[in-house]
This record gives C-alpha cells, sequence and structure tokens, in this order.
C-alpha cells in the first residue's frame, strides 16, 4: 500500500482491530457520549473508562481539529483535573490521535494527546496481511475523567451491539 490515499473509515478499521485485540470492550464509531462531541473511535477500559481516538488522514485535517477550542481547552485542563464550569464533563480518560504512519510527528501533539500511527503490514510467514497500530506517543491519564456508570456501560453496550449488528450484516 504504497502512496495510498488512506481514509478515515481505514483508519478507525485499523484501530477499532487494534483495541478489541487488546481486549478493550464495546468499541464503536461514530459515537455521541453525553455532553460531548462525536467521537471516531470510542471504547471503554475493563476499569470503565473511556477512550477516545480522533482519526485523521492529512495534515490539514489533523489542524482543522484544533479550531474546537471548547474540546481541546477541556481536554487540556482534564489532565489536571479541572475542567472549567460549562465544558464537557464526559471527557475520556485517554485521548488518542490516529494518523497515517508518519504524517504529523509525536511534538505536533499536544501534551493532553497521545499520538497512533496505522500502517498496512504486508503478509509474512509469521502473519497475515492487515492493519497495524504503533503507539509513537502514549496518551496521559486525564485526571477530570469519570468511570462510566452501570447505566452508561449498559447504553454503551447496547449500541456497541446494534452497530456491530449493522456493521457486518450487510
Amino acid at each position: 500500500m504504497t502512496n495510498h490515499k488512506w481514509t478515515a473509515c481505514e483508519i478507525e478499521l485499523g484501530v477499532t482491530e487494534w483495541l478489541l485485540k487488546r481486549g478493550y470492550t464495546s468499541v464503536i464509531t461514530h459515537f455521541y457520549p453525553r455532553w460531548w462531541h462525536e467521537c471516531d473511535v470510542y471504547s471503554i477500559t475493563k476499569a470503565g473508562y473511556g477512550i477516545e481516538i480522533e482519526a485523521k488522514v492529512s495534515v490539514a485535517d489533523f489542524r482543522a481539529d484544533f479550531k474546537k477550542k471548547r474540546k481541546h481547552t477541556c481536554l487540556a485542563a482534564a489532565v489536571r483535573a479541572d475542567c472549567p464550569i460549562g465544558f464537557a464533563i464526559e471527557v475520556p480518560r485517554q485521548y488518542y490521535i490516529a494518523v497515517p504512519r508518519n504524517l504529523v510527528s509525536a511534538d505536533d501533539v499536544p501534551d493532553y494527546a497521545g499520538l497512533l500511527y496505522v500502517y498496512w503490514r504486508e503478509a509474512t510467514p509469521i502473519k497475515k496481511e492487515g492493519y497495524e497500530v504503533l503507539i509513537e506517543k502514549g496518551a496521559p491519564v486525564l485526571r477530570a475523567a469519570k468511570k462510566a456508570t452501570a447505566g452508561q456501560m449498559r447504553k454503551l453496550d447496547a449500541a456497541y451491539k446494534f452497530h456491530t449488528t449493522r456493521s457486518y450484516a450487510s
């Protein structure tokens, strides 16, 4: 896949497969948590915390996301556990930006975010071809994050099952 023009769906699929292999539950794409914004990929850890991954396919797409001032102000404050009143109250425990390999560097990513590189792995005698995800920069813990309640977990699990059924039924 040399010189491949990546789509957001490919980045999301690669990240979703990666999360599921790592044991994350209820991985869902294009999810809208209450009081937050759309998440390209969202999952819940075994401990009950949210992980959000934003997919970006170009440098312009990456830069444009920072025009969402409210979101990024809250994420920056969430590291210190002091989201301003009136800002999002359901921040994820970790926030990653996923891009095609080497699109941006770790220095381009804010302190409150991690960076994932997604690329296509050619088949080898040991592994099949497929998406590969590399953690270029680990995401810090956003201390303002709260654990999902049992009710939120049930709703997310139902949304995941509905989403998965619809995605693979066609």
